[in-house]
């Protein structure tokens, strides 16, 4: 009787959980998952965006890379530039901390295109932060500091107190790379209310 128990108990799904029936997937020549043609489920972008944040804690970043970059294809999909512009930010650090610099500046830069026309967001100063502080660490420390002072010029009025203190840093960073004196240049602007509620973590968790 436990044998047969046993035998009957249902068995644990392997693989990735399937599309709903009216989500269609064609087949793709390189062996990826293709996005789909047909209606795509809203739960499935931010799915993709949240297992590649989980991924990237655990330093999984090719699976990351790949996970955002299906995420960027839905979001496309749907039209959601906000969004489409967030995850391609994201992607930038995992092309970066997979040593593929080149295509996560191209991709920070993206970014930033696709979000300016929708003026002042959350999403534009981290993009602007992110970028400044990827040419910090290359030592192109003008454009660093221009970056991080578009980002402070964002974050100051919408009280976005981590997207200030990311871009200060940078800031600061690169002023005193340069010799200069990085306490009197990189200081808090006007914008910037000092106790304000954060909005929004430097590592963002699904949303």
């Amino acid at each position: 009787m436990a044998r047969r128990r046993c035998a009957t108990r249902p068995r644990p799904r392997a693989g990735p959980p399937r599309w709903p029936p009216t989500a269609r997937r064609p087949p793709s020549s390189n062996g990826r998952c293709a996005s789909p043609t047909g209606p795509i489920p809203p739960p499935w972008p931010s799915l993709y965006d949240g297992f590649a944040y989980e991924a990237s804690l655990l330093d999984r970043w090719q699976e990351a890379a790949d996970a955002r970059e299906r995420a960027l294809a839905l979001w496309r999909d749907v039209g959601d530039r906000r969004r489409e512009g967030d995850t391609l930010r994201w992607l930038a650090y995992s092309l970066c901390s997979l040593s593929r610099g080149g295509e996560g500046i191209a991709a920070a830069r993206a970014a930033m295109a696709l979000l300016e026309p929708l003026g002042p967001t959350v999403e534009l100063a981290w993009a602007y932060a992110t970028l400044a502080a990827m040419w910090m660490v290359r030592r192109a420390n003008d454009d660093a500091i221009e970056l991080a002072r578009r980002a402070q010029a964002v974050a100051g009025p919408l009280g976005l107190t981590e997207v200030l203190s990311d871009a200060l840093n940078s800031e600061a960073c690169a002023v005193h790379a340069t010799g200069g004196d990085w306490a009197r240049h990189a200081a808090p602007g006007p914008g910037h209310r000092a106790g304000q509620a954060s909005t929004r973590p430097r590592w963002p968790g699904p949303t």
